[in-house]
């Protein structure tokens, strides 16, 4: 392999033969600390990395032409993300429904019932049936799945209720279905961040939430009075997440009404607040399709999206416009129906809601393209008629019911899959899991320090095809035959204690933080910031374990040992450790973990892990195919 170091390590050596005695009071601790990539730096290079894995939307020449290419990505979408891993009976499984009670409004009725999204899974829903339904028997009217967002009240929200009931007294039937962790799923095994566990069997967790839609479709529209022409969707937040995706890849859909609900991956990477969940950015959708391209695949179908002049949650109008709205509209126009796409800012309150202006404008929008603007549903009136308690709205479920905590641990009893492989056979198995690329070393900003202690000491830095550069230190004693790299989940700048004991061992001592590690850390939440990646095709892991092994190759000539001992510190370091060195052909690496390291990846799928403090545990796939063991196997 050729790198781009050789130079410049002959440059420092000559350099390090000239250096004089520079530490005063040879204060390991303060050389630690000091950083060699700034906080901006990190971030930057880090949003740089993204930027240039987004996949980009064109305009072709024709209509027709969008028209075939949507539905390519549809399909790609539906096959590599949302069912990748998806056992085939999900997929076919026709939900099974069961009714409970029955609320009885003043022009509608409330049917409480439960359907079976996925074997086992009951999702809990309310149907409200017009008054005319019974008058007019036969009569197909209009249909609206309300989905709802981050709200603890779930399906019981007043906003969602008041929209139902202000639908059924005017002829359109709602089915307001529950959504994972909130409402009645308000519990552990329905947490989001639960997906991470099904994403670590290899099965795509997001197909939970998107099953949990397309059966609701399913029972909607298999209501005798549905009409299977005029069916919308609409919901807010959370829920408006859960409009584009179910809207853009289910044709069914005729109308897509979402309420500040998404954004493409350029407005998530400039804030923070913009990023969301795990499943709305899930693992490599952007390599394929970002929102943007979401968005123009619900042309030429009638589509108002909502957002908050003052939105204290997310999205904000100003800044989502833009690069949500404003791309689109050129589709629109080639397809012959500009009017068809549709923006409103709301103002009053301008908070993140979908309170009585934005409500009106849903209902307007539905008279324009259900009742071809006839004004069939008036506008709301302030009136808390017919909302009920939390209680009153409750269904049931059964006690056992599935949810990512059941579907994971069913996975894995049957994990990692036994093949007869040869151990070059299961490497490549495992860099391609790892999304492993070979990448080309640099090293620059190199610094030489010799320790009042008598050691010498090198400070540079790392990239792997220039990107993503990693801060490293190299403290050789004199005399020294053995060589350790150092890796901790705090970062390195702690481990002065265990890297003098080392250097009075005669060990010489290799020290980095790869990213997302120590000062290479990018600020945020480290699950988001690792979503980023992983949602533009790349694994936040695999990139780890390069880095490291990369460092050590492009060491070559200052390592007095021709094999490295690579130590990891902490869960997520001792990962990394392992990954580095199993990905190694060369046989270069050996790895040490921590003396808490799990015998097994499954200890990641129990409940009460918090997943999102070790995201590179769930690398979708790992554990479908290797376990600790295996990784052991091929590290030492």
């Amino acid at each position: 392999m050729n790198f781009k170091y050789s130079l410049n390590l002959l440059a420092f050596l000559v350099c390090l033969n000239s250096v004089s005695s520079q530490t005063k009071a040879g204060q390991l601790e303060n050389i630690l600390k000091e950083q060699l990539v700034s906080e901006y730096e990190v971030r930057s290079e880090h949003h740089d990395y993204i930027k240039k894995r987004i996949t980009k939307l064109k305009l072709p020449p024709t209509a027709k032409q969008w028209q075939e290419e949507a539905q390519v990505l549809r399909e790609r979408v539906l096959e590599n993300i949302i069912f990748r891993g998806v056992p085939s009976s999900w997929r076919t499984f026709k939900p099974n429904v069961v009714l409970s009670d029955i609320i009885q409004g003043d022009g509608y009725t409330v049917q409480k019932l439960r359907y079976e999204a996925v074997p086992g899974f009951w999702v809990p829903a309310l149907l409200y049936i017009p008054e005319s339904v019974a008058k007019n028997p036969g009569k197909k009217i209009p249909v609206v799945l309300n989905v709802n967002g981050h709200d603890g009240q779930g399906k019981a929200v007043d906003y969602k209720q008041r929209r139902c009931i202000h639908l059924a007294k005017h002829g359109v039937l709602s089915l307001n279905v529950e959504w994972l962790g909130m409402g009645q799923f308000k519990k552990h095994n329905y947490g989001h961040p639960g997906l991470y566990k099904m994403d670590l069997c290899g099965c795509s967790g997001l197909s939970l939430f998107y099953l949990m839609m397309s059966r609701g479709l399913d029972v909607l529209l298999d209501q005798t009075e549905a009409d299977q022409k005029n069916v919308a969707v609409t919901g807010l937040s959370g829920g408006g997440w859960q409009t584009i995706i179910i809207s853009s890849l289910d044709t069914r859909v005729t109308c897509c009404i979402p309420v500040a609900g998404y954004a493409p991956l350029i407005s998530r990477l400039e804030r923070d607040s913009d990023i969301g969940d795990h499943e709305q950015i899930p693992v490599d959708l952007i390599s394929i399709a970002d929102y943007t391209h979401l968005t123009a695949m619900l042309v030429p179908r009638p589509t108002l999206l909502i957002y908050n002049a003052k939105d204290n949650c997310c999205f904000v109008s100003k800044f989502v416009k833009p690069v949500t709205y404003d791309p689109i509209i050129p589709f629109y126009r080639q397809a012959g129906v500009p009017e068809n796409f549709q923006y409103y800012e709301n103002v009053d309150p301008g908070t993140h809601n979908y309170r009585l202006d934005n409500r009106n404008q849903f209902y307007q929008f539905l008279n324009r393209h259900f009742f071809d603007g006839e004004k069939v549903i008036p506008v709301e009136k302030k009136d808390s008629k017919g909302v009920l308690k939390y209680e009153e709205l409750l269904v049931d479920i059964p006690e056992k019911n599935g949810g990512f905590n059941v579907f994971s641990m069913e996975l894995a009893k049957s994990l990692p899959v036994k093949n007869k492989m040869s151990v070059e056979q299961k490497r490549d198995q495992l860099k391609e899991i790892l999304r492993i690329k070979n990448r080309q070393a640099e090293i620059s900003k190199i610094d030489a320090k010799k320790l009042e202690s008598g050691e010498t000491l090198m400070q540079l830095t790392v990239s792997l095809d220039q990107e993503l550069r990693i801060p490293v230190v190299v403290i050789t004693p004199k005399g020294s035959t053995r060589t350790i790299l150092l890796m901790s989940d705090d970062g390195y700048e702690t481990l002065a204690i265990q890297v003098r004991k080392l250097l009075n061992g005669k060990i010489q001592v290799v020290l980095c933080d790869p990213i997302f590690i120590g000062q290479n850390n990018v600020k945020g939440n480290l699950y988001q910031q690792e979503l980023l990646v992983n949602t533009v095709g790349e694994r936040p892991l695999g990139i780890q374990a390069e880095q490291v092994l990369q460092t050590v190759r492009s060491l070559t000539e200052v390592l007095v040992s021709k094999k490295v001992e690579v130590h990891g510190l902490g869960m997520r370091s001792s990962l990394i450790a392992l990954c580095a060195s199993a990905i190694d052909e060369n046989d270069q690496l050996s790895a040490t973990v921590s003396k808490d390291f799990p015998e097994s990846l499954k200890y990641f799928l129990k409940p009460g892990i918090k997943t999102n403090l070790y995201p590179e545990f769930y690398t979708f796939g790992l554990l479908k195919h290797f376990d600790v063991s295996d990784l052991k196997q091929l590290a030492n």
